[in-house]
């Protein structure tokens, strides 16, 4: 290179040595903006997910599922199959209700659509009985972050009204929180329990009954008058003061005789009828479900609601203190400070004094204006702001009327006083959390918790990313083996991971699992350009360049192959935007995170390192700096002024002996003073000269230790490293001088590559991991009918299993479920749901642990005859299908049940499936009437009026509400249960009870019992069975394909369809679209490298690499069995766009030593192959070394959350490290080969002509 050593060639990267300061503040701007933006991002466990699905209810009263499904399910089918975008429309009919499931194609904007939906219903002409239908949307906000049980001594009642009362409405105002809802416990209620046969002899119908009570029970304005300048409110005010108020109403009279309430009913102050049952750990207990807001932060919104509800462990920590006698209670420490004062006459009369100088300052500020606070209207804050104040009114008047001793005792008083006030504020903020206000025997117990997964996870990935980064950094000094180069990219890692924050809020991506899993993901390669340009700058400087010139030229000579392989890893994640579904929605935030930690690296590496290496780094012998320096200084420091005493000790003593006989007094004095200063001196000198040997012996063992630690490896390191540097190159020239070498080389990789493909086909599939969160979901359901008592006793034997098993920590169990929520319709007073959550051990798996107690369970549970379904899961953190599910379509009831029975008893038989339950299910018993309208119109009666009378003796009806102080309960009217216990007590219900003679209701009506279909489903308009199965050992695709092997068959006996849906065709799909998203991975990464290259043929040479990474991919995830699956496609099509990075540096750097060295080809190759080994193997150990935490491969390493990203870790770590050991060789052959073709042909390129870009 001409020019002199230190001369700055001229480019765009001499700003970096010419304008430092510049550089420096501009990305130090850019890392306080990163910084502030990591402390605005929002903290989730997974992306923001929009589901294109809703589902539209229609409720039909009193109508069976046949009916319901022939004037509804069919309507609105026809109605709403022809919605654009849609994708599958299915139905459940049940009685009463429909649920018609609409499934639109990913990116479908929903709002639009439920636009579209209310318009089609209302043009599907729907019968008259069928109210307006709802639309829901599902939305994973809807599952609450956080349950909480409360549980005590207190009867139900209590536990009920404290929740809903004082927990749920405070809670309700925390920022963040969009509902609270209250579940289990009893609530209060006034029933009015008709006797029928006393109605029947009155006359009376239960509507006559309900409608005195409301016209009796009147709480009403009415009005204003006005009397001369007085305005009265009129108040009409009859409410019921109490239940005896309510029998004694008169219903009417008949002559002389009054007919009551309490003459045809029996009025009680009793409870509703329980829909859900809750219990904790066997104790019957209430539970608050809180709901957060969209874009509320779980983690810091769960905070918040544990403070406000729980306390800090500060405030917990002073009420424990107060309730256990540890710490004194203020009040009573005032009242005993109180009732002190009073007892001494001379105390009492200063406390008088205090007492009245307040109330003089208090008048004075109410005529001044506030006194001494500027008119504020406030008294002063201290006592002694008072005294002043009074004094200040009064002159020295007060002052004179108090002696000392009073004025002493007065200000002890006001110091007492004051301390006191204190504490009582102290307490008052101590107890400023919603549980302290509870009774002491009321507990309050937090269950499902979002926040503590999601925090756990998150800092599983926070801590992978620091281990890797540390690893990185370390391998970068062991192969550097200089400080101050490691130290210029250790500073690189931080600004660009801090800098990639302000990207992510710009974005509005939130702080996720995977968004996370790319910070991490890109740690390992944000390096990569740094080090090239380091390496570049080095060898400049061994050139003989100067520090600036060096910077200048290195960055300048490498800057087009750093940018390449930056564009190329860039590139691969493009296609992640075609990628549909789940998959695209949760890695979109993993990809925008690489793409910005890269872009943000690249900036690094050709500025901030320049500057950098520019201004510092060790010298040419790259020796270790002084470390002990700094003690050398401080031993300086400490012991001047020691020895600038000596030295003044030294001059006093030689005058104190010339003045001798002049001055003998103070020369006793002086010899007084030196004897002290002497002896604390010379004590002084001695204990520092001891405790430094020690520190020195300390330091030195320290620094002995650590330079050992480090010395030894470095030593070890360089070694072997040395070694290799010295064989590789020599080895490659011996290969490429040989044909049959090369060969070999080639044939032994196309062997790999053939292995590669016929593995991958006995890998097995899934859609994604199941995330162990150490919780299950158990549930139970007994045959449609079972009252909510008897569904309570066997979920009970399923709770005491658990609780006596000693792998779980708690058990919240609910029967049944509220009447005033939208629930599955399958659930009712017949189910019953468990959620279990276990005890951690560090020695089992926890898989391995939820597998256990499930099996368990399931032992426990088959020997309840009575039970006709029993599911135990894990929760999902994302909404897909059931692992398996058949669908069977045809047109006729029974045929669809006879295969849907064969097709569940065929997956009973297969191994792995667990849990197969099928749609085909018998319903609800009915009893049916029949009305026989001649026979009505006989008595003058109508169905409508015959049915509401059967329907208020039955269901009962809310008359009224009654007022108990702030309690509004309901008066229900209905027939007493003890007259209705068999169908003949039903049938015997008078009707026309104002006719002469009474008919009872069997008379009218004809009745029956029947046992229809519970439900029948529809797809696409067709009626359809479903049966479901999860999995237990086998991977989705696996099973699915011994499924269609086994139903085969019986789809041939039958005329009907059989289907295989579930998670199965979900991943059908997703690994089409993300074998399509990996092919236009390597098409980009082509485009980008033939642009740069400006050659078509090198490109395809780079992207051998390719295959080679899927060798060592595919064979890490057959040795530890991992399926593929999304996340296994994701890692491969990172590793397409990191993988060609080592082979650009390579074929770059050999077109360099032809074109600027003139090297002969196979010379060429060697040499740059010698040259570019260290970076190449530094980049690949630097990716790996950062991505080898999250494989959780290493001790400790599989925390919270690790099944979402071990497999993708695993596949980029395997791949990469394969590839770079094959590129190695195979890359040079390769370049040989083609090049010496294309040279032979007269088509090579004349690699003078031009720099390669």
């Amino acid at each position: 290179m001409s020019g002199a050593p230190d001369e700055v060639p001229r480019s765009v990267f001499r700003l970096t040595t010419q304008r430092p300061v510049a550089v420096t503040m501009v990305f130090v701007t850019l890392f306080t903006f990163g910084w502030m933006s990591l402390n605005r991002l929002p903290l989730n466990l997974l992306p923001d997910i929009s589901y294109p699905r809703a589902t539209v209810r229609a409720e039909y009263p009193g109508a069976a599922p046949e009916d319901v499904e022939e004037r509804v399910t069919k309507r609105l089918h026809e109605a709403l199959s022809v919605l654009s975008h849609l994708e599958s429309i299915s139905s459940v009919s049940r009685a009463e209700l429909v649920d018609v499931t609409l499934e639109f194609t990913w990116g479908t904007n929903l709002v639009n659509a439920v636009l579209d939906i209310r318009e089609r219903l209302d043009r599907a002409n729907l019968p008259l009985e069928v109210g307006t239908p709802l639309i829901l949307r599902y939305d994973p906000t809807l599952d609450p972050i956080m349950v909480l049980a409360l549980t005590g001594g207190r009867d139900l009642v209590e536990l009920r009204r404290l929740a809903e009362d004082r927990l749920a409405p405070a809670m309700s105002t925390i920022q963040g929180v969009a509902a609270v809802r209250v579940r289990g416990g009893l609530e209060d209620e006034i029933q009015v329990r008709l006797k029928p046969d006393r109605l029947a002899t009155y006359g009376l119908r239960p509507s006559d009954v309900s409608a005195r009570l409301a016209a009796e029970n009147v709480n009403l304005a009415s009005g204003t008058v006005l009397e001369g300048d007085t305005e009265y409110l009129v108040r009409i005010l009859n409410e019921y003061l109490t239940p005896s108020e309510i029998s004694q109403t008169i219903l009417f009279r008949d002559g002389d005789s009054i007919v009551r309430v309490a003459d045809v009913a029996e009025v009680r102050r009793t409870y509703k009828e329980q829909d859900v049952i809750t219990r904790k750990d066997g104790a019957l207990s209430v539970e608050l479900q809180v709901f957060k807001e969209a874009d509320a932060n779980i983690v810091e919104l769960a905070r918040r609601v544990r403070e406000r509800l729980l306390g800090s462990a500060e405030q917990r920590a002073w009420v424990d203190g107060l309730r256990s006698g540890a710490r004194p209670d203020p009040d009573q420490a005032m009242a005993e400070f109180i009732a002190g004062v009073e007892a001494d006459p001379l105390r009492a009369a200063a406390m008088q004094r205090i007492e009245a100088r307040r109330a003089a300052f208090a008048a004075m500020s109410s005529m001044g204006g506030g006194g001494r606070r500027g008119g504020s209207g406030h008294g002063p804050s201290h006592p002694s702001d008072e005294r002043s104040s009074a004094d200040g009114a009064d002159g020295s008047q007060q002052s004179d009327e108090l002696s000392e001793d009073e004025q002493l005792l007065e200000a002890e008083l006001e110091q007492q006083q004051a301390e006191l006030l204190a504490s009582l504020v102290e307490k008052d903020d101590a107890f400023d959390y919603l549980a302290a206000d509870l009774p002491s025997d009321v507990l309050v117990h937090p269950l499902s918790d979002q926040s503590r997964f999601i925090k756990s996870a998150i800092n599983e990935v926070r801590s992978a990313a620091l281990f890797g980064a540390g690893l990185a950094v370390l391998v970068l000094f062991l192969f550097l083996g200089r400080l101050g180069t490691t130290l210029i990219i250790a500073v690189a890692i931080p600004v660009s991971v801090i800098v990639t924050f302000a990207a992510l809020d710009w974005s509005d991506t939130s702080l996720n699992v995977m968004s996370l899993g790319g910070l991490a993901l890109g740690i390992g390669m944000v390096v990569d350009n740094a080090i090239v340009v380091l390496e570049s700058i080095a060898r400049c400087r061994e050139r003989g360049l100067g520090k600036a010139a060096a910077a200048v030229a290195g960055t300048r000579e490498v800057a087009g192959a750093a940018t390449a392989s930056t564009l190329t890893t860039i590139a691969v994640f493009a296609p992640i935007i075609f990628v549909e579904g789940i998959a695209g929605q949760v890695f979109r935030d993993q990809a925008l995170t690489v793409v910005a930690s890269l872009a943000v690296s690249l900036v690094v590496a050709l500025f901030l390192v320049p500057m950098l290496a520019s201004r510092g780094g060790e010298g040419s012998d790259g020796r270790w700096p002084d470390l002990l320096a700094p003690i050398r200084g401080a031993g300086r420091v400490l012991l001047g002024p020691l020895i600038a005493w000596a030295s003044l000790r030294s001059a006093l003593a030689r005058r104190g002996t010339r003045m001798r006989a002049l001055l003998l007094l103070p020369l006793v004095l002086v010899f007084v003073l030196q004897l002290m200063f002497e002896l604390t001196g010379r004590a002084l000198v001695l204990a520092i000269a001891l405790a430094g040997t020690a520190l020195s012996l300390l330091v030195g063992a320290a620094l002995g230790s650590v330079l050992l630690v480090m010395w030894l490896p470095a030593w070890i390191f360089r070694h072997v490293y040395g070694s290799l540097e010295r064989l590789y190159a020599p080895f490659v020239g011996l290969v490429l001088r040989s044909p049959a070498a090369m060969g070999v080389v080639l044939a032994s990789s196309a062997l790999l590559m053939v292995w590669t493909y016929g593995a991958v086909n006995t890998l097995g599939s899934e859609m994604l991991p199941e995330v162990h969160q150490g919780e299950l979901i158990g549930r139970i359901a007994m045959p449609v009918g079972t009252p909510l008592e008897t569904t309570d006793v066997v979920a009970a034997i399923a709770e005491r299993a658990l609780r006596d098993d000693p792998r779980v920590g708690w058990v919240s169990t609910t029967v049944g479920v509220p009447r005033d929520e939208v629930n599955q319709p399958d659930e009712g007073e017949h189910t019953a749901r468990l959620v279990i959550g276990l005890v951690k051990d560090a020695t089992v798996p926890m898989a391995e642990l939820e597998e256990g107690v499930m099996a368990d369970m399931r032992q426990v549970l088959e020997r309840v005859p009575e039970l006709r379904d029993q599911r135990f899961e894990r929760p999902s953190l994302f909404t897909v299908s059931a692992p398996v599910v058949v669908e069977i379509r045809g047109d006729d009831l029974g045929v669809l049940a006879q295969v849907a029975d064969e097709v569940a008893g065929t997956l009973r038989g297969l191994p792995g499936l667990r849990d197969v339950r099928s749609s085909v299910q018998p319903g609800s018993p009915e009893v049916i009437l029949s009305f026989d309208r001649d026979l009505l119109s006989r008595y003058d009666l109508d169905t409508r009026r015959v049915a509401d009378t059967v329907s208020d003796m039955v269901q009962g009806k809310v008359a009224t509400r009654f007022s108990d102080e702030e309690l509004k309960l309901d008066v229900l009217v209905l027939v007493d249960k003890q007259e209705l216990r068999s169908l003949d007590d039903l049938l015997s219900l008078p009707v026309n009870p104002r006719e002469e003679a009474s008919e009872p209701l069997s008379s009218l009506a004809h009745s029956r019992l029947r046992e229809g279909p519970r439900e029948i489903r529809r797809i696409w308009g067709q009626r359809a069975a479903v049966v479901s199965a999860s999995l237990a050992g086998f991977d989705v695709g696996s099973a699915s394909q011994r499924i269609r092997e086994a139903v085969q068959p019986i789809e041939h006996r039958y005329p009907v369809v059989i289907n295989l849906g579930g998670q199965g065709q979900e991943m059908d799909g997703a690994l089409t679209q993300m074998l399509t998203a990996l092919g236009l991975a390597v098409f980009l990464v082509y485009v980008v490298m033939a642009s740069i290259f400006e050659s078509l043929i090198q490109p395809l040479i780079i992207l051998i690499t390719v295959p080679l990474a899927l060798v060592g991919a595919v064979a890490a995830l057959s040795l530890l069995d991992i399926p593929l699956s999304v996340v296994v496609f994701i890692g491969a099509i990172i590793l397409a766009g990191i993988v060609v990075n080592n082979a650009i540096v390579l074929i770059d750097a050999i077109n360099r030593r032809r074109r600027l060295d003139g090297l002969e080809l196979r010379e060429a190759v060697r040499v740059a192959c010698g040259m570019r080994l260290r970076p190449i193997l530094m980049t690949t150990l630097t990716t790996v070394l950062g991505l080898l935490p999250l494989t959780g491969l290493l001790p400790g390493s599989a925390g919270e959350g690790a099944e979402l990203r071990a497999p993708m870790a695993i596949t980029v770590v395997a791949g990469l490290s394969a590839a770079t050991g094959l590129t190695l060789l195979v890359i040079p052959c390769m370049y040989v080969i083609v090049e010496g073709l294309l040279l032979k042909l007269g088509q090579g390129r004349a690699v003078a002509q031009g720099e390669s870009r």
